[in-house]
């Protein structure tokens, strides 16, 4: 399934033969105070090594409640994703820890935000990248 979402970015992945074990990491942590922006999952995707940084868009965009984001780390980097409103105010930082190489996936709920345009943002070494996504409420 991998393979077919990203035979458009073959640029950035490169196949490595078993010299990664498919290992799903999954991290859960309750909601957060004040916004209440959940992190449900975070994984690692398989048996693929980027060959730069990369964020992709969300998926669905526009969302209801949760969005799925991937993002690519080529080597061993300290990583940061940050959720923030259209003000530049930072409403969360989802990710902040040590990657190793590989192709992750982060699933988010923005409960208890209202509707509208907020912006992701990855940093990693010396490359940032951001992103917008719309939330919409839906009865």
């Amino acid at each position: 399934m991998l393979e077919k979402q990203t035979a458009h970015k073959n640029i950035y992945l490169k196949f490595l033969n078993n010299e990664i074990h498919s290992t799903q990491k999954t991290k859960h942590t309750g909601i957060k105070e004040g916004y209440k922006i959940m992190v449900l999952n975070q994984s690692i995707m398989g048996k693929y090594i980027p060959l730069s940084f990369n964020l992709e868009q969300n998926h669905p965009n526009p969302f209801n409640r949760k969005t799925s984001i991937k993002y690519y780390v080529p080597y061993k980097s300290k990583v940061i994703i940050m959720v923030f409103n259209c003000d530049g105010f930072i409403l969360e930082k989802v990710v902040k820890q040590e990657h190793n190489a590989g192709v992750y996936e982060l699933e988010i709920c923005l409960d208890g935000l209202p509707e509208g345009v907020y912006f992701y943002q990855l940093i990693a070494d010396r490359y940032t990248e951001t992103r917008s996504m719309e939330l919409i409420k839906m009865n």
